[in-house]
């Protein structure tokens, strides 16, 4: 598990920071909105992969 946590980072750019600090707050809604809608739009769509063991089970 230590090796996958290395995968990510661990601080944040500072150039992320400061065009975080310079957008206001109706943009930063906006933002994390959008993206909130994105992941959720993602888990209600079913997956169009298929294993070979769910392709047997018929």
């Amino acid at each position: 598990m230590d090796q996958q946590l290395d995968l990510f980072e661990k601080t944040t750019k500072h150039w992320v920071e400061r065009l975080w600090a310079r957008v206001g707050a109706e943009q930063r809604e906006a933002v994390l909105n959008a993206l909130a809608q994105m992941a959720a739009s993602r888990l209600e769509r079913p997956s169009r992969t298929h294993t070979k063991d769910n392709a047997d089970e018929s």
